[in-house]
């Protein structure tokens, strides 16, 4: 069993009263593990149906709709690992964080849409807004430390979703640059993690009843900075994952009497109480009158590197690969990189830092086009000529994972082809001589 600060049981037994010893009792129980079916590249029926899902022995959880709780010890050995994960079938997540992208399942979106993740990084809520807006609109995935936010834009592609733009950049920044624009905001604070204990044990020892002071102060910061960029009407979610008054009620309650939102629905959960560790979340509602004004949104004062490609290079790459055109305009900058995306999409990349946009399609190179991975992983509406398919176990696909050729290509065929698990695209070759030669980014390779 894990041994909890004092502090903290006796700040939680005052805030659960009788609910107290069933909350400590679940720590003596293994933290629950779960996954998000990814409904950009599979259906939930399809996904149960494959071979290996049924050992795992998922359970549905209460969470939403796509999640599941993994019950079996081998579904836990290996779902981290599976080719299917790989290959953005489904996101491996803490079952009760699913809850905060659950509350706009129901969302009305249309290509207008905007949606503002502030805090993003891994992606587990980007990735299941994504697959809720199945490519309408724009998602701007925001997280301010660069290498979670190189982490978050991996994710993405890893995914399929083509509609996002993954920035870097302070809260501050974006509300100057975006301000009233968002249909919807996600703000998951970075909060004191108590919610986090029994899956990461090492988490308690940084836990402090000052730690969750700090924590709270900047929640406060965070939240002013999101509210502005909500539209006047529009929705902001708040959500931790920790227990504290000070950073959940407490913060809503100080913000709501100084900014006019309502509250719509606030919720906690706890590990005793629901299929998971536990979380906080609170949607808000923006006043439809205020402060939320064009007025207030400063002009881009920076011009887009990236310009439309009308590089014959690179349509002759598409009209050779493709059997169904990607349906998404491709830019290109002065490096000859070119991104899959749309104007909206291409103003919110050039205002802000940004990590990428979109879908990364390759380079425009001296007398040739080299693509790049997630042109041929992304949901983009594509469909590729030449498909090589292999099950999970196959040493075809072992090969093609550790970076080898899989197999002999077909007679007389050359140029690009999709490597594909039980139809879940992996990666790309390039058929030449008789050989399959591997375009498998090295970061992606399983040794």
């Amino acid at each position: 069993m894990i041994s909890l600060p004092n502090e903290f049981k006796i700040r939680m037994k005052e805030l659960l009263g009788t609910e107290y010893d069933d909350f400590i009792a679940a720590y003596e129980m293994p933290p629950a593990r779960g996954l998000r079916v990814n409904t950009l590249k599979t259906s939930i029926d399809a996904f149960l149906s494959l071979t290996d899902v049924k050992e795992w022995n998922l359970m549905p959880s209460s969470a939403m709709k796509e999640g599941f709780i993994i019950k079996s010890q081998k579904g836990e050995g290996i779902a981290g690992k599976h080719p299917y994960h790989l290959a953005g079938a489904y996101y491996m997540q803490e079952p009760s964080a699913m809850s905060v992208a659950a509350e706009t399942a129901d969302y009305d979106f249309s290509d207008e849409t905007l949606v503002l993740d502030m805090c993003a990084a891994p992606g587990g809520k980007s990735g299941a807004v994504a697959a809720q807006m199945q490519g309408k609109g724009v998602l701007v995935s925001n997280e301010i430390v660069h290498k979670r936010a190189e982490e978050l834009s991996r994710n993405m592609e890893r995914l399929g979703v083509t509609n996002a733009v993954v920035t870097c950049a302070s809260p501050e920044k974006i509300a100057e640059r975006f301000c009233g624009r968002f249909d919807i905001v996600f703000v998951d604070a970075p909060c004191s993690g108590e919610g986090m204990f029994r899956k990461n044990p090492e988490s308690v020892c940084e836990w402090s009843v000052e730690h969750v002071g700090a924590c709270a102060n900047r929640q406060k910061l965070i939240m002013k900075s999101a509210s502005m960029c909500v539209k006047a009407g529009g929705l902001m979610i708040y959500s931790t994952c920790t227990f504290s008054r000070e950073e959940n009620e407490q913060v809503v309650e100080e913000f709501i009497s100084e900014s006019g939102f309502e509250v719509l629905k606030m919720k906690r959960l706890f590990p005793h109480s629901c299929d998971g560790e536990g979380h906080f979340l609170c949607v808000m509602k923006a006043p439809v009158c205020g402060d939320f004004t064009e007025s207030r949104r400063k002009k881009s004062v920076q011009r887009s590197a990236f310009n439309r490609c009308d590089e014959k290079i690179y349509d002759e790459f598409l009209q050779d690969t493709f059997a169904v055109l990607p349906n998404m305009q491709a830019y290109m900058n002065d490096t000859g990189k070119v991104i899959l995306a749309n104007d909206t999409m291409m103003e919110f990349a050039s205002d802000l830092p940004c990590v990428s946009c979109g879908v990364h399609g390759g380079y425009v190179k001296k007398g040739y086009f080299e693509p790049a991975q997630g042109i041929f992983t992304a949901s983009h509406g594509g469909r590729i000529k030449r498909i090589y398919d292999f099950s999970p176990e196959s040493p075809e696909l072992i090969r093609f994972l550790h970076g080898e050729s899989p197999c002999e290509s077909k007679p007389g065929e050359r140029g690009y082809c999709l490597i594909s698990c039980d139809g879940f695209p992996m990666g790309f070759c390039k058929a030449s001589e008789g050989v399959l030669k591997n375009k498998l980014p090295k970061g992606l390779r399983v040794k």
